[in-house]
């Protein structure tokens, strides 16, 4: 996708920011052959590589994401995400004044439902 230094949040909705080009690509695997036995239904895993920079050319990260869903035979339901990112730079800190580099960083992100999501983990 890209979005021009002249796009602006009006004009197609909500927009994170101008001046991005980003390029995604995924894969996904869904397991639901599972044994009897096990008390999961299904499992669905992902994996994710991101790639972002604005219209000058600098890299502001790039992000490679794995996570998986977990379908409980008594209903419950699981998700758990970790994100590597790496450095990249800031153009947005500076308003206009040069970029300003950031540093590569690591989140993860759990979640147990039994009937509604209830967030037990996460972690910046």
């Amino acid at each position: 996708m890209h979005f021009g230094n002249d796009l602006h949040i009006n004009d197609a909705g909500y927009l994170s920011r101008n001046s991005i080009n980003y390029l995604h690509w995924e894969a996904r695997r869904r397991f639901t052959d599972l044994a009897e036995s096990s008390r999961y239904v299904s499992k669905d895993w992902r994996g994710r590589v991101t790639r972002n920079e604005n219209n000058h050319g600098e890299k502001l990260n790039d992000q490679f994401r794995l996570s998986r869903d977990g379908q409980l035979r008594n209903g419950s339901y699981e998700y758990a995400q970790i994100n590597f990112n790496s450095a990249g730079v800031n153009d947005l800190l500076t308003r206009g004044n040069g970029s300003g580099e950031s540093a590569p960083r690591t989140s993860t992100r759990s979640i147990v439902s039994s009937g509604r999501a209830r967030a037990i983990g996460r972690t910046r």
